[in-house]
């Protein structure tokens, strides 16, 4: 008995996205590469303080949060084993979550 296998399409990689956008817009592959530079640089100087937000319309909207840091070095009860183990040090880290505005839910369904 052989299984079927059906090869999942793959994604578009970078080259392809710009060439497309390029065709597209008409203007050179450079310029479109220069848009998404520009776009990321914006973000980048959007993005800078818990809680700031930056919206792309229409597609997605991007949110910063900043997390502390965790000291360890508590006993912690593993729920699994039912033994005790010392938790650890966790870093602050800076988290960009993205949400589907209703603009791209609708271009799915």
């Amino acid at each position: 008995m052989a299984k079927k296998t059906t090869a999942k399409p793959k994604s578009m990689t970078k080259s392809a996205i710009m060439q497309q956008l390029a065709d597209h817009a008409g203007v050179s592959r450079k310029q479109a590469a220069a848009v998404f530079d520009g776009l990321r640089d914006l973000i980048k100087q959007s993005l800078k303080k818990d809680g700031d937000t930056f919206t792309i319309p229409g597609l997605i909207k991007l949110r910063l949060r900043r997390t502390k840091a965790v000291k360890g070095g508590k006993p912690v009860l593993n729920r699994f084993t039912g033994q005790m183990t010392v938790s650890k040090d966790k870093p602050a880290m800076n988290r960009v979550r993205a949400r589907a505005l209703k603009g791209l839910q609708d271009l799915v369904q």
